[in-house]
C-alpha cells in the first residue's frame, strides 16, 4: 500500500524542509531524503482494514514509533518551516482571512530583530505579536510535560492577544459572542444544540469557536492527539476537563469534531505542515493523510470495507494533483502517472451552492479550469474520473 500524500512530490522540496530543519533547531535527523519515500510508502499498512479502538490502537503503535520530542525554544523555528505563508508572513489561523486581506500579518522573527515573535509582555491588543498556541491546551496534560508540550502537530503560531482570550476554553460553536477577533475567530457561550449539548460544567460556560475555514484542520488535530497519546494519559493528565477526560474525547467533541472535519476538507497547507512535521519529528498526522480514518475509528464505519478497503481507492484518488493553490486565473488539475480520461469537475460555494465550470484538457494528464467567473474567496472542488472521485478545497485570489 503506497502512502498517499508523498506521491508525486519532488525529493527536492522535502529536502529543503529538512535543510531548514536542521538549520533552526537542535533536534537530530530521524530520516534521510533517501529514505523518506521507502518508509512513507508502508507507513500506515498494518491498519488497513481495521475499524474503532482496533484501528486507533494500531494508529497509535505507528505514530508515536519514531516520534522525536524537539525542545520548547526551537519550536520557533520550527513555525518558520512550517507555517510561512506564500507571502512570507506567519500563517496564522485565529487571524487569517483565506482568499481575502488580514487586518495585519506578522513577520518570523524577534521584536528586536524586526519580527513579530514575543512572549508574555507588551501591550493587550490584537496585531503586536504572536506567540506559541497549544491548541490542545497543555493544562489538559498537566503543563510542562513532553512530548505533549512540543508535540508540533498541535502547535501554532497565533496573534498573543487572541490566544490569550482562547485561554484554556474549549472548541465549540459559540451562540452568543462576547469577544471577536479581527477574522471572525470567536469567545462566547456556546451553542447547545450545534455542540451537542456540549460539557455543561462550570469551567465550560465560555467556548472558543475559530472560522470554518480552519474548523477541519483543528478537529483532524484534535484526532491526532487522542489517538498518540492514546493509553499514555494517566496524571498528571487531567479527567475534568470540557473537550476530553485524559486524551479520550468526551462524546459530544467527537460529534462535533466530526461535523468540523467533514464541512472543512484537508487542505494542501495541512498537506504541506504535516510532511514538514515528519521531517522535524519523526511522525505523522494519520486522519490528514486518510481522512476516512476519522470515520473508520469515530465516525460511519460502513464506508470501512474490511474485505475490500476503500483506503486504496482513496489511494488512487489521491495520485491527483490541484494547483497552484491559493489560484488567481486558473487552477490545475493533473495525474501523477496516466491520462485522465472523461472527468467531471465541478466548483461549490462553501454556502453549498454548486457553479458550473467548463474544464480543457492541455495534456495527457493535465485539464485547467477558469477562475476568470469566481469572487475571492474560499470553494471547495469536486474532480470524477474513471468512476474515482476527490474534493479538496481552493482559495480564489
Amino acid at each position: 500500500m503506497r502512502f498517499i500524500k508523498i506521491i508525486g512530490l519532488l525529493t527536492y522540496s522535502f529536502f529543503q524542509i529538512h535543510v531548514n530543519a536542521v538549520a533552526q533547531t537542535d533536534h537530530y535527523d530521524p530520516y534521510s531524503a533517501q529514505e523518506i519515500d521507502t518508509l512513507a510508502n508502508h507507513y500506515y499498512e498494518e491498519a488497513v482494514g481495521l475499524v474503532g479502538t482496533n484501528l486507533k490502537v494500531k494508529l497509535n503503535s505507528i505514530i508515536k514509533h519514531g516520534h522525536y520530542h524537539v525542545s520548547y525554544g526551537s519550536i520557533w523555528g520550527h513555525f518558520e518551516t512550517l507555517d510561512k505563508k506564500p507571502d512570507g508572513t506567519v500563517w496564522d489561523i485565529y487571524t487569517d482571512i483565506p482568499g481575502g486581506t488580514p487586518v495585519y500579518t506578522f513577520d518570523f522573527g524577534s521584536i528586536s530583530s524586526g519580527g513579530h515573535q514575543c512572549g508574555g509582555s507588551g501591550p493587550n491588543t490584537e496585531g503586536y505579536c504572536f506567540n506559541r498556541e497549544h491548541s490542545w491546551p497543555r493544562t489538559w496534560f498537566g503543563g510542562q510535560q513532553y512530548p505533549m508540550n512540543s508535540d508540533m502537530h498541535h502547535m501554532y503560531p497565533v496573534d498573543r492577544e487572541v490566544n490569550a482570550k482562547r485561554s484554556n476554553f474549549p472548541y465549540g460553536v459559540v451562540a452568543q459572542a462576547t469577544w471577536t477577533s479581527s477574522n471572525g475567530s470567536k469567545l462566547g457561550t456556546g451553542d447547545p444544540v450545534a455542540n451537542y449539548g456540549g460539557y455543561g460544567g462550570a469551567e465550560a460556560t465560555l467556548y472558543f469557536e475559530p472560522i470554518d475555514e480552519y474548523k477541519g484542520d483543528l478537529a483532524r488535530t484534535y484526532f491526532y492527539m487522542s489517538t498518540r497519546y492514546y493509553g499514555e494519559d494517566g496524571p498528571p493528565w487531567k479527567s475534568d476537563f470540557p473537550n476530553a477526560m485524559g486524551a479520550e474525547l468526551r462524546p459530544w467533541t467527537v460529534s462535533l469534531l466530526l461535523d468540523w472535519h467533514r464541512q472543512d476538507p484537508v487542505s494542501d497547507k495541512e498537506v504541506d505542515r504535516n510532511n514538514g512535521i515528519y521531517y522535524i519529528q519523526g511522525n505523522r498526522n494519520p486522519f490528514v493523510d486518510y481522512p476516512l480514518f476519522v470515520e473508520c475509528v469515530w465516525g460511519d464505519q460502513e464506508l470501512c470495507d474490511k474485505d475490500d478497503p476503500v483506503f486504496l481507492k482513496e489511494l488512487e484518488a489521491f495520485k491527483w494533483k490541484i494547483f497552484p493553490n491559493p489560484a488567481q486565473d486558473y487552477i490545475y488539475i493533473a495525474t501523477i502517472d496516466k491520462p485522465l480520461n472523461d472527468i467531471r469537475v465541478e466548483v461549490w460555494t462553501i454556502e453549498g451552492k454548486m457553479i458550473p465550470v467548463d474544464a480543457t484538457q492541455v495534456y495527457d494528464t493535465q485539464w485547467s479550469v477558469s477562475l476568470n467567473f469566481l469572487s475571492s474567496g474560499m470553494y471547495f472542488i469536486n474532480i470524477v474520473s474513471d468512476g474515482k472521485a476527490i474534493q479538496r478545497k481552493f482559495i480564489k485570489q
